[in-house]
């Protein structure tokens, strides 16, 4: 099972992808990843030329995808792994502090994550864990 999470302008409007537009975007890009870097095992990147798709990371580990478009970015999370899930909240913090970009609420449900309910999974998961543990000992 895969879930995304849509993140958008906070404030609407369309800009052309002009050759400048995309080269800061790519900067933006740059940043997200340096501060992803220690996550999920690291990333992996891909850069188009053309297209609407400015660049997407993809973590070595956990099943995590950060798609970067102007005016929107996706987190695609395939599966349910705990580190994946753990990290999702801290992924999206990162981007939506770097872009301006805010997460949209209203395309939640239907293979959209809800971030809340993203945390609240992996600290379940975290608990379960801890009581696990607790009773082998």
């Amino acid at each position: 099972m895969s879930y995304d999470i849509a993140l958008g302008p906070s404030r609407p409007g369309r800009r052309e992808l002009t050759p400048e537009r995309r080269a800061a975007l790519v900067g933006v890009l740059d940043r997200i990843a340096a501060r992803l870097a220690g996550l999920l095992g690291g990333w992996e990147r891909h850069d188009p030329a053309v297209g609407p798709l400015v660049g997407r990371l993809t973590a070595e580990e956990g099943g995590v995808r950060v798609s970067l478009y102007d005016g929107s970015a996706l987190v695609s999370v395939l599966g349910r792994e705990q580190a994946a899930v753990a990290a999702v909240a801290e992924v999206v913090r990162v981007i939506t502090e770097e872009t301006g970009y805010a997460y949209d609420a209203r395309k939640a449900g239907d293979g959209v994550l809800d971030v809340g309910r993203a945390v609240l999974f992996g600290i379940g998961v975290a608990m379960l864990g801890v009581l696990v543990l607790l009773l082998l000992r």
